[in-house]
């Protein structure tokens, strides 16, 4: 084991212990690839880049300086912002046309770029009264590149004068400054920096990163020029003329704040991508948090808040119902902030979050205020979302109601009858059928003659609903449909499986009169609105129609039957002597025809879907009333 002694204890230089430990003050030294919102070709688009954070932390502490000068000096003079950039070698160039940092001795003794530049917590903003968009607050940040740098060069134009000074290594090697007549030169700051690689790694920043930050100081300081290489950047009005560049066939929806601790704007504008959540991008002063922090949040809330109550109204969402309205709203959103703010506080000097000031008050009060010019602005997304959320509402019903039939259903089933059955015994349902039947008359007759392990029956008295366009919570209401589907094994938003069905036949028996084509046809719209599958085959059809006897010709044990009148009459002279019987319906039909009809497979008509079933059903059943009744007109013309 190694003593420890007084020899373990290392005091560090600010210099070293800057680039020892950078990540404190630029930020992650290593390669990111991050979500990165890019200005580009009039849009704004979030791409992901890769780059080294810090790097971007460094240029932009040099670039803060130089908006913290124009925040500060009289709205009057020229406010114009240079970058330069040779990205491979890591050399970057940061003008500025302010004052110029004063370029007399400091108290200390120093030129006083020298104490700014060179030398932890030396700066202006120390005091209480700082204005609303500045940046730098700790006084380290120039100092922090200049020791991260191999070359950093400063030249000052203030009071007729030029000074120029330069500093090697991370500032172990300090040049004398040189002072000289500048007459007729405007004033201004200007600094050259070489990024060291021993610090950073990589030290090219993508020109898009770069290009994109002229574009976003322009935008967040409203009147200052910005030029990156040969580009050139200026927004008056600040973002109000930026956004209908970014956004021009977006609705957008802009809510301005002002209060004593912070001034600017939020954007919101729907549908804008294609995510679940929100995207929202926020600059502080014209810094971009890349990690938001409080204002996103403070915002967020109250906004979807002040949604969530309007739509709650619209579609009476209540609090048995589990229907987040905050996240409907947050898909597809895009929110833009752009905030001045006095005396911000971050969580660390990289300044990627902010944690203060608490505006949480004056966010709700904003939003209230200007809601009813917002949700003008804003109706047709709000239009959007009291449909998204109806239907997310009546898919949480039907699930509720689906769920309930499901488990009261096999519990039915396991413990006593369903009304209405006559069920099969055999454990391979696939061998089983059933016939549903136009009430319990012709159920008996089929009772008496049927095999009770392969055959069942449903006695359906009356007509069903027309369930088109029926939400499954509204069909299981509907309590003669209800039996029916526990009797088959049949769950209302659950997909068919044949293999699990409780019958291999379905076979709807009704009457060959008008109730009873009107019942078969209301059975068929049943089970294609929710099982569509039930028809898809028609080598293996699932449902069938059966066509009993209308007509039977008896003589002694011969039986013959005929479907209709028309098919008897044509043939009738063969059946002098015959007693001949006209059958009202299902329920008249005596054993002996049951068990014919129950015996002979062509009695049975696969129903399944030739791609025109659903147009069919939509004309019969459909909302489009004047469609069937002209069609109705041209069938009874024919």
């Amino acid at each position: 084991m190694t003593n420890y002694t007084n020899k373990d204890i290392v005091v560090l230089s600010d210099r070293d212990y800057v680039r020892k430990r950078t990540p404190i003050y630029l930020g992650n030294t290593n390669k990111e690839s991050r979500a990165y919102p890019v200005f580009a070709n009039g849009a704004l688009a979030e791409s992901t880049v890769e780059f080294v954070p810090a790097v971007l932390k460094a240029i932009s502490e040099i670039i803060d300086n130089c908006i913290d000068e124009f925040h500060q000096m009289p709205p009057q003079l020229p406010r114009q912002l240079t970058i330069k950039a040779d990205i491979a070698a890591g050399t970057y160039t940061i003008s500025d046309t302010g004052r110029g940092i004063p370029i007399d001795k400091h108290e200390t003794g120093k030129y006083t770029p020298e104490v700014a530049l060179a030398s932890l917590k030396a700066g202006r903003n120390f005091t209480s009264d700082k204005k609303a968009g500045v940046l730098g607050q700790n006084g380290v940040g120039a100092a922090c590149v200049n020791y991260c740098s191999t070359r950093f060069e400063v030249t000052i134009h203030r009071d007729g004068k030029v000074y120029h000074q330069l500093f090697e290594n991370g500032c172990e090697t300090i040049h004398a400054p040189t002072i000289k007549p500048a007459r007729n030169k405007p004033s201004g700051t200007s600094i050259t920096f070489t990024l060291d690689p021993q610090v950073f790694g990589d030290v090219r920043l993508p020109e898009d990163i770069l290009r994109n930050r002229a574009a976003e100081i322009a935008a967040t300081n409203p009147g200052v020029t910005v030029m990156f290489q040969n580009s050139t950047f200026k927004y008056p009005n600040g973002f109000d003329d930026l956004i209908p560049n970014l956004y021009p066939t977006h609705t957008v929806a802009a809510i301005p704040i002002s209060t004593p601790k912070a001034k600017g704007a939020f954007y919101v504008i729907p549908s804008s991508h294609l995510a679940n959540t929100e995207r929202m991008y926020t600059w502080v002063n014209s810094s971009l948090l890349t990690n938001g922090g409080i204002c996103n949040t403070q915002f967020c809330n109250a906004l979807f808040d002040q949604v969530s109550v309007a739509i709650s109204k619209k579609i009476k969402v209540d609090a048995s119902t589990n229907i987040n309205v905050a996240a409907w709203a947050r898909r597809g959103l895009t929110i833009l902030c752009t905030l001045q703010v006095s005396d911000p506080d971050y969580d660390s000097q990289a300044k990627t979050r902010l944690t203060g000031p608490n505006i949480r008050r004056e966010i709700d009060a904003a939003i209230q205020d200007q809601w009813t010019q917002i949700a003008k602005k804003l109706k047709p997304w709000l239009t959007s979302l009291v449909d998204t959320v109806t239907l997310d509402k009546q898919r949480e019903i039907d699930a509720d109601a689906v769920n309930e039939f499901d488990k009261r259903a096999k519990t039915v089933r396991a413990s006593r009858p369903i009304d209405g059955l006559l069920d099969a015994s055999a454990k391979d349902r696939t061998s089983c059928s059933i016939l549903i039947t136009e009430g319990d008359s012709a159920k008996s007759q089929i009772c008496s003659v049927r095999d009770p392990k392969t055959t069942a029956a449903f006695a359906l008295t009356g007509k069903i609903n027309n369930v088109y366009g029926a939400t499954p919570a509204q069909v299981l209401k509907m309590g003669k449909v209800s039996n029916l589907l526990q009797s088959l094994g049949l769950v209302p938003s659950k997909k068919a499986d044949r293999s699990k069905l409780r019958y291999g036949k379905i076979i709807i028996a009704t009457d060959a009169d008008y109730d009873g084509g009107d019942i078969f046809t209301l059975l068929v719209n049943l089970f294609y609105q929710f099982w569509p599958e039930l028809f898809g085959d028609a080598a293996a059809p699932v449902v069938y129609r059966l066509v009993a006897p209308n007509i039977c010709a008896v003589k002694g044990s011969k039986r013959v039957h005929f479907s209709t009148r028309e098919e008897f009459e044509k043939v009738s002279a063969k059946y002098k002597g015959y007693d001949i019987k006209y059958y009202k319906g299902l329920g008249s039909m005596s054993k002996e025809d049951w068990k014919m009809v129950l015996a002979n497979e062509k009695n049975l008509v696969p129903i399944y879907d030739d791609g025109s079933l659903a147009s069919a059903l939509a004309l019969l059943f459909g909302n489009d009333a004047q469609q069937r009744q002209q069609w109705l007109q041209n069938n009874e013309s024919n």
